[in-house]
Formats: structure tokens, sequence, C-alpha cells
């Protein structure tokens, strides 16, 4: 993971596309990938980049809390986190797309 930052547990992570460290979402530009969401905390808040790893779930379906979200009307709309913890279907500059609504 990056270097100085901790990812907590449940958080949405990204994956740097220069050097491959994941990072919390919201730290990062619209060019990183999402990564998954962690499976437990990990800090690296005193550590250099790589020093530390964080495990993450990179498939399946999660319940999140999606701001925008009406019922069934938004079956197939593109999730934007706009933040390790922060989801929208509504984009963002900078928001990353994590995955639909289903």
């Amino acid at each position: 993971m990056i270097a100085s930052d901790i990812i907590y547990a449940g958080a949405a992570v990204g994956e740097k596309h220069d050097t491959g460290t994941y990072h919390p979402l919201g730290t990062s530009s619209t060019v990183d990938r999402f990564a998954g969401f962690a499976v437990e905390k990990s800090d690296n808040s005193a550590g250099v980049a790589s020093a530390k790893n964080v495990k993450v779930v990179q498939s399946g379906r999660v319940r999140l809390s999606v701001v925008d979200v009406t019922a069934t009307t938004n079956i197939g709309a593109t999730v934007w986190a706009t933040d390790d913890n922060v989801f929208t279907i509504t984009y963002a500059a900078g928001a990353v797309s994590i995955g639909q609504i289903v």
C-alpha cells in the first residue's frame, strides 16, 4: 500500500496506475483503478510505500449506501466512489467507477 496512510476495514480501495500500490479511494485520480474493498484495517501511517499489504475482496456483490438511488429505477446505473466510503450514481470530477446497481 502507499506510504503514510491507513486503509480501514470495508473501505473502497484504489490501485495507483503508476506504482501498483493500493490506497483509499478519494486520494486518487480518475486514471486509478478500483481494486476492491478492504477486508481488514491496514495501518501504514508510519511506513514507506509497499511496507504493508492490504487484503481486499476483488469481486462479488456488496451492500452499500449509495446517494441518489431510488428503488428499482436505478438498476444498472454506474456507482461512483468519491471517497473510500462515499458512493453515488451522479458522476463527480475525480470519482472512480466501482460497479453497477443490481
